[in-house]
């Protein structure tokens, strides 16, 4: 998801109860996990006739831009567009759905990421700035020009909160279990590495200490006593990346968790 100035870390700063901040200007420090209804505060449907473009845009390039599962958002840049934005830009909630998907079924068509991009566009799970609310603070720090060029939905990607919906109307996968905190989770994780059980799982986080570092959203999997990540960086381009535990996902710090799903097949 892309990177958040100044007006996205104003808006979060609003529901966070503790802050903390090192020096004059810096980022604020995230100490609490931010609540579903921040999310659903920034979600903005986009308009039909955006959606319906971009759909036909996504469907004619879709095939020749993704093979198997989405390792590397960079790697379909601008092929693949995300209400207002480049899919390399916003695309993990998406590509974590679509490889949630292609794993469980082993179809890329049914796994069918323009579809998956469509249903958050017209089912308004994608994200702008859309509230009065942050428009006026933003005119009284003096950063309307920050709210405008956000403001049109898409702009921030895809509420991560907004997962189980997607998957619904998608048809071939669902959430089984969520999981609201890292140790839940973590726990759930490495209980299928040790019984060498077979599980897929979307974890969404923090991309580091600092709201305005923005979130990402990863697919990854256990299989015979293994973990492996696919969507989490943008330098992997043709394989899953082995790891040893969900905190190397999210970056060695339980504090950057904000959702966890298990996702099975429909």
């Amino acid at each position: 998801m892309k990177k958040r100035v100044l007006c996205f870390l104003l808006v979060f700063s609003m529901v966070f109860a503790s802050i903390s901040t090192t020096q004059a200007n810096a980022s604020i420090s995230i100490s609490l996990v931010p609540c579903k209804s921040t999310f659903k505060l920034l979600r903005k449907t986009v308009s039909s006739s955006t959606s319906k473009a971009n759909y036909t845009y996504n469907k004619r390039n879709f095939s020749s831009c993704v093979s198997s599962y989405v390792f590397s958002q960079d790697a379909i840049g601008s092929k693949l567009y995300v209400g207002v934005s480049k899919f390399s830009e916003v695309g993990c909630e998406l590509a974590a759905c679509y490889n949630a998907i292609y794993r469980l079924t082993g179809s890329k068509a049914k796994g069918d990421l323009p579809y998956l991009i469509k249903i958050a566009e017209e089912k308004g799970y994608t994200m702008a700035l859309a509230h009065d609310a942050i428009r006026i603070i933003l005119e009284i720090t003096k950063k309307a020009d920050d709210y405008k060029q956000y403001r049109t939905a898409g702009a921030f990607g895809t509420d991560p909160f907004a997962i189980p919906s997607i998957l619904n109307a998608a048809v071939y996968a669902k959430v089984k279990t969520t999981y609201s905190g890292f140790s839940s989770m973590d726990k759930a994780v490495k209980a299928a590495i040790k019984s060498k059980e077979n599980h897929v799982y979307i974890v969404s986080f923090w991309n580091s200490g600092v709201v305005d570092d923005g979130v990402h959203t990863v697919c990854f999997y256990t299989e015979n006593g293994h973990l492996y990540d696919l969507n989490n960086s943008n330098r992997i381009k043709t394989a899953a990346r082995e790891l040893v535990s969900l905190s190397q996902i999210i970056g060695n710090s339980s504090n950057r968790f904000i959702v966890g799903y298990e996702i099975v097949k429909r």
